[in-house]
């Protein structure tokens, strides 16, 4: 990555650390596929500021590390001799991250929004989307597909929405 590339990602990640600590929410659009089925590329993440206390496991949150944005699922939470981590996973990884510290944790996903749908969190969905996610980790042609066909369904919304912002009658 280039020096400019790392300083203007640097910059980025300390405004929106500060708007989300100042005002308590953001949203971010997010990039990688890590979290499919529950998160895809392009979706956009409400956030709201969280504590340690305040996350359990099943919950989506966002951490900071090395002044990249991460957007995973906590699958434990220890508190051990005032040690205070979270383990994470993407839903699609088939292996967890190492131990995010509670400095490092940011705030929790409350609501993503995907076109013109809002999707409240479901922490009961969970299990059934890191299911999912197993099946897309374990074979590429599969997440390959899934990503494809989530792009034509996103593009066909856009094309759908032009039309109907340009009085032209849908059939």
């Amino acid at each position: 990555m280039s020096q400019e590339l790392q300083t203007r990602q640097d910059s980025q990640c300390g405004l929106a650390t500060e708007v989300l600590c100042c005002f308590g929410e953001i949203s971010l659009k997010a990039t990688g596929a890590s979290m499919l089925p529950t998160v895809w590329p392009g979706d956009l993440l409400n956030i709201q500021f969280a504590e340690f206390g305040q996350v359990l496991p099943g919950d989506i949150v966002l951490y900071t590390r090395q002044n990249r944005f991460f957007i995973h699922r906590v699958t434990r939470k220890s508190d051990l001799a005032g040690e205070r981590r979270l383990t994470m996973r993407g839903d699609a990884m088939a292996g967890v991250d190492p131990p995010v510290h509670a400095e490092e944790l940011l705030g929790r996903v409350v609501a993503i929004r995907r076109g013109s749908n809002t999707i409240d969190f479901d922490r009961k969905l969970a299990t059934i989307r890191r299911m999912i996610g197993l099946l897309l980790v374990g074979c590429d042609l599969l997440c390959d597909l899934a990503l494809r066909f989530q792009a034509w369904r996103a593009k066909s919304r856009r094309t759908n929405l032009d039309f109907r912002t340009n009085g032209t009658a849908m059939e």
